[in-house]
């Protein structure tokens, strides 16, 4: 991972370690804190980091909106190629046709 990165995770996905060696390399680790944790975050940082995972949970539903109920493949090593080509696919529309 290039120095200084950024790296957003889900409010799940709370783990201070992977944050501290993250940090240790030079990226930054933002997580949405629960209400009760020990490193508690500045205001600022708080809206910045509400603000963003409000931006990719609305990309992952509108992909989630038009992607299908059932992907039909055969062979499972035909499955990720599958899903790569939906993607890409979703992309191109959303970039030429909006």
């Amino acid at each position: 991972m290039p120095t200084r990165s950024v790296v957003f995770a889900n409010l799940a996905c709370i783990n201070y370690l992977t944050g501290d060696i993250l940090a240790g390399k030079g990226a930054m680790f933002y997580s949405e804190s629960k209400a009760n944790v020990y490193q508690k975050n500045a205001a600022c940082l708080a809206y910045f980091k509400k603000h963003m995972r409000k931006i990719i949970e609305a990309i992952i539903s509108s992909i989630k909106a038009v992607f299908l109920r059932k992907v039909h493949a055969v062979i499972f090593r035909i499955f990720p190629s599958k899903i790569l080509l939906f993607l890409l696919a979703f992309q191109a529309n959303k970039s030429f046709l909006n």
